[in-house]
């Protein structure tokens, strides 16, 4: 797949969105990487800029979840319950002990919150429990029978991985996932971001707005740049990979065949081939990683602007085209291939 330089800075000036870091790999390696800005943002963005990545945290957590789980210190088809001490979770089904770690993984719990906002005074940040132990993360709806997303569920895993490591989410993290995988520009922390790397964000409108924060960093809180991604998607794609080896093959599989859940990320048939998918959003910024893994193609894309998805449609379906991956109808809104169309009519 070829990334034409100006004809992305074309639809980004056109569709008003701000820059994009996009990033193909072929083979199982980077073959191309483009830093793209408006032309009024131009100068504004390098190779080393810093992103918000929205709900591709999910997938990071689910790493983090599935190499416990490797290590034999927690069984992913046991109840979370079973393994937290300073908070239960609630059902107001009076089931929670029922609600295993891999439903949470897939959002089959039933648990609510489904997104989270996000705030901008980082001294109203929270530790995770203080988080539980003021917001109402319970079971809202009758889970293990069909996928409710959930942010909330997410946040539930953050405790659990800090009570069975022992660890600060955020530094369990960095030493047994992007330190391995030498992703030095990736973090969890807010404080610990590049600030002189991170970018602006833009929102809906394309208005520049502020960076907010999350102490639901396991659901919406992860900062990257294309570079890391880049090693992250490759190693997704990785049989043996170097952080949960056996267990990638755990995580890429779907929870119940009806639905596209797997644990932290999403999976795609079509044309013989098996799709990979994880995508972002918090305000101001959009996300999202395509992965081949039997071909070892991925495309990475990154978005300091709500807008960013316009570009990201059409990037999308080109790369699925190139390499003869065609999404059935069920499936267009993931990757708003219906939005797709007319913005290719207006560019080409």
């Amino acid at each position: 797949m070829e990334l034409n330089r100006e004809r992305i800075r074309e639809i980004c000036t056109k569709e008003n969105i701000s820059g994009v870091s996009v990033a193909v790999i072929e083979n199982g390696k980077v073959s191309k990487t483009e830093v793209v800005t408006s032309k009024k943002e131009e100068g504004s963005m390098t190779k080393h800029s810093v992103f918000q990545m929205g709900s591709v945290s999910k997938l990071v957590t689910a790493w983090a979840v599935l190499l416990l789980h490797k290590k034999g210190k927690l069984d992913i088809d046991a109840p979370v319950n079973k393994y937290l001490t300073q908070w239960k979770l609630q059902s107001k089904y009076g089931n929670a002990d029922n609600i295993t770690i891999k439903m949470i993984l897939a959002h089959y719990g039933g648990i609510n919150q489904k997104s989270y906002f996000g705030i901008s005074n980082a001294d109203k940040l929270e530790t995770t429990l203080q988080y539980l132990s003021r917001k109402k993360v319970k079971v809202t709806y009758e889970p293990n029978i069909k996928p409710i997303y959930s942010g909330g569920g997410y946040v539930v895993l953050q405790l659990l991985i800090e009570e069975i490591s022992g660890m600060e989410f955020s530094t369990f993290v960095e030493k047994f996932i992007f330190s391995p995988l030498d992703m030095k520009g990736s973090t969890f922390d807010a404080k610990k971001t590049d600030s002189s790397n991170l970018s602006n964000c833009y929102d809906f409108l394309g208005h520049r707005c502020k960076r907010y924060l999350y102490s639901q960093k396991a659901a919406a809180g992860l900062y990257s740049t294309i570079g890391d991604m880049s090693r992250f998607a490759i190693e997704n794609m990785n049989p043996n990979n170097l952080v949960i080896g056996e267990m990638l093959e755990k995580l890429q599989k779907r929870y119940k065949r009806t639905f596209p859940n797997c644990l932290g990320c999403y999976a795609f048939s079509a044309s013989k081939k098996k799709l990979i998918a994880s995508k972002g959003i918090n305000r101001g910024w959009f996300s999202c990683i395509l992965l081949l893994p039997n071909e070892g193609s991925s495309l990475v894309y990154l978005s300091n602007s709500n807008r960013g998805q316009k570009l990201f449609s059409v990037l999308a379906k080109e790369w699925m085209e190139d390499n003869c991956f065609f999404i059935s109808r069920e499936y267009e809104k993931f990757f708003r291939c219906t939005a797709i169309r007319q913005t290719l009519c207006n560019t080409h």
